[in-house]
Parts: structure tokens; sequence; C-alpha cells
């Protein structure tokens, strides 16, 4: 039996991801979830701080952590002393309002800070499993025992953000599952879990999930295996749904029969799977502001926000980065996230642990590309934070006496670049 030792920061990084998921647990007890919230977050950062005491832990402050925190701070701190008028989305606003959704010590700055913590990417790997489980099971509950709750008949059975709750505990279990294919329990979860996504939640959760699992079949499964060929036929079979309209209205009449009401499936029996609810005049006026502004100059943090009237947001990470720091920065910083992404998947792709990377940037990039925002998003702190332990463990890079820094590229992975972008000779 294989044991396995929590550290103190361990057990912050598991109640920090999953502080919803055990709200909704604790919640059947009949106390205030609001109180059960601020506990968790209590003993989440009562064990961090336990970590730093521990002589077992080398408990230093992370200090990139901190800046990442401070930076964040500061962006926001210039915005609004440079546009007062921001005031109402700044504060007034709660869907986005700054101290309840990214300076709550749970959103995207303090993630990275969480991450960063545990450096060691297999003890991350076994904290990512419970974290796994928690959120599964704590955001069913917590779904079924809303009046949005699809088995009990009632309301409309439908929650944008339980689809994302259920579909990065998904694409964490598809990931355990092809690192140990004889716990099939974990696909089985796998499956359950996005499909309950789709069904009851958005519809977009399903692409960092595909996201996931067309990278990996590609790039890192070896050889023509049946678990390649069960996903040619399972894509197959996804795009005969899409467009037969009989088998649609079947499995529509089925679920209905069974008196399970779905958004989605009743939107893609209707056709209108694809509407973009308004997204296209979102970005149409965002794309207009920013020929405005030029090359160099930017609105600032939540700018997408003040230009749309205080009502409405960008609902993708290029804009929000756009409009926030100006096309020629902000062109700046997406490149550098998108190569020092292609650079840890070109070094290690091969490795054992890279699958959590990929789960987590699946799911982050292809949420924030659609939905929800880059300041308060957990996964995109993770997501930053494991690609920074990634890309700065020594077997990347090398530290030679006068502190240059090089890239180690083997002959076998210039080729795969060459591969990657269909250069052959």
């Amino acid at each position: 039996m294989i044991q396995r030792k929590y550290q103190f920061k361990d057990i912050a990084i598991i109640l920090f991801f999953s502080k919803t998921a055990i709200t909704n647990l604790l919640g059947y007890s009949g106390i205030n979830k609001s109180l059960i919230a601020y506990g968790i977050l209590a003993v989440t950062y009562m064990f961090l701080g336990l970590s730093f005491i521990s002589k077992n832990e080398k408990g230093a402050l992370h200090f990139d952590g901190i800046a990442v925190i401070a930076a964040v701070g500061a962006a926001f701190f210039l915005t609004y002393r440079n546009h007062p008028e921001y005031h109402k989305v700044f504060f007034e606003r709660s869907d986005w309002a700054i101290f309840s959704n990214v300076f709550n010590f749970v959103s995207a700055p303090f993630a990275y800070y969480f991450i960063r913590c545990q450096k060691n990417i297999n003890k991350l790997k076994d904290d990512f499993l419970i974290i796994a489980y928690l959120n599964f099971f704590g955001n069913c509950l917590g779904f079924m025992s809303s009046s949005n709750s699809a088995v009990s008949g009632n309301g409309e059975s439908y929650n944008m953000l339980f689809g994302y709750q259920m579909a990065l505990p998904a694409i964490l279990f598809l990931w355990f599952f092809l690192s140990d294919r004889k716990k099939t329990h974990y696909l089985i979860l796998s499956i359950i879990g996005i499909a309950e996504g789709v069904f009851f939640g958005s519809r977009g959760c399903i692409l960092g999930y595909a996201c996931f699992l067309i990278i990996y079949m590609l790039f890192i499964e070896k050889g023509f295996t049946k678990y390649k060929a069960a996903t040619i036929v399972i894509s197959a079979f996804g795009a005969y749904a899409l467009i037969s309209s009989r088998f649609k209205l079947f499995i529509y009449n089925m679920m209905i029969k069974f008196d399970i009401h779905s958004r989605t499936l009743k939107s893609l029996v209707e056709g209108d799977l694809t509407n973009d609810n308004g997204r296209d005049r979102i970005y149409e006026i965002l794309r207009s502001s920013l020929e405005k502004a030029g090359l160099f100059r930017g609105y600032g943090v939540y700018g997408d926000r003040y230009l749309l009237d205080a009502t409405f947001y960008s609902h993708s990470l290029i804009y929000e980065i756009l409009i926030s720091f100006g096309i020629f920065f902000g062109v700046i910083l997406l490149l550098l996230m998108f190569s020092a992404l292609l650079c840890a998947f070109i070094k290690f792709r091969k490795k054992q642990n890279f699958g959590l990377l990929l789960a987590i940037s699946s799911f982050t990039i292809c949420h924030l590309l659609f939905s929800y925002s880059l300041w308060y998003e957990q996964m995109f702190g993770a997501m930053i934070g494991l690609l920074v332990t990634f890309l700065t463990s020594k077997e990347y890079w090398d530290f030679s006496e006068k502190q240059a820094i090089s890239i180690k590229i083997s002959e076998e992975d210039s080729e795969e670049i060459l591969n990657i972008f269909g250069v052959t000779e």
C-alpha cells in the first residue's frame, strides 16, 4: 500500500482549491454557508502559516508569489489613480468588485502563491487527486441541492459555473486514468463529470476536456493504441450526434422521460448551440476601442468593464489583456505566456507528470477564451505558477558560472519542433 505524506502546505493547497466544494459538502450540516466559507479560508491560511514555521518544510516566504500579488495590486492602484471614473466597476458592481473578487485571498494571484509553495510535482499530483475528488462530489451535491437541480424537476436545471466546476475534476480524472490505466474508476468519474457539466452547465466546458484529450493523444500517447482508436471513434460519434437531428431528438426525449432537463441539449435540438449570447457585439465594441487607442495605449485593468457600460465584461482572455495593457504590451504578454507553454510542452511532454500542467492549462485557456476573468480564475494563477515551476527546474535551465541562461534542447526536441510546425527534411 502506497503511503502519502501530506505536509502543511499540501493541506493548505487542497483546501484552497476545494473551498467551494467543501463549503457545499459541509452545507448539509445546516450551518450558514458563508460562515463555512470563511472558516475554510481561515483554516487554509492557518495551515499555510504552519508551513512557514515547520522545520520539515523549509517554510520561508515565497517572494515571487508575493511579487505577483503586489504587481496585481499595483496594476489596480495605478489604473484607479489614472481612471477615477472606474469607481463603479471597481467597487459597486458585486459581480467583479475588486475586494470580493480579486483581493479576496482565493483569486488567481493567491493561487499562484499557493502553487509555488509546493515545488515537488509528485506531491502536487497527489494534492490534485484529492482536489479532484472533493470538487467532483462537493460540486455535484451543491448543484443537486440548489434550486437549479435537474434531479428535482424544479427550476431551470442550468448553472453556467457548474459546467466548469465539473470540467476541472473531469479533466484531472482523465489524466489520472491515462497515467494509471488499471484504475478504471478514474475514467468512469471523468465521463460522469464531463457529461454532467455539459448537460447542466455551460456548453463551453467541453472545450477544455476535448483540448486535453486531443493534445494528449496526438503528442504524448505513443503509437496507435486502443485509446487513440477509441478517441477517433468517440470523435466521429460526436460529430454524427451534432449533425443528426433524429439522434439529437431521440436523446433529448429520453432525458425528458427521466425528468432530466438540459438547456444544452435543448439548444442542440433547436440548432442554436453555437449562439454567441451577445459576444459578437461585445467583441466589436472592444475591437473598435482598441483601434481608437492606438498601438501603445491601454485602458488599464477592468477597462473592458468600463467600455461596456459597467454591465458586461470581455468574455475573452485575449481582449482582456489587450484592453488592459494596450496592443503592443498586451501582445508581448500573450506571446510570453504561449511561448512559455510551448517550451514546457516541447521539453517536458514525455515526463510522467507533465499531464498535470497540460490538464490545468487546457481547462484554463479554453475557459478564459470565452468566459470569466484572468484576475479571479484560480486555475489561471495555478497554471502560471506550475509553468514557472517546470521552467525553473534544474533539468530545463543551465546556469553557468557566469549566470548566463541557456535553454537545453536535444536533437530529438529540435526535430519535434520542426514536425509541429510542419517542417520536414
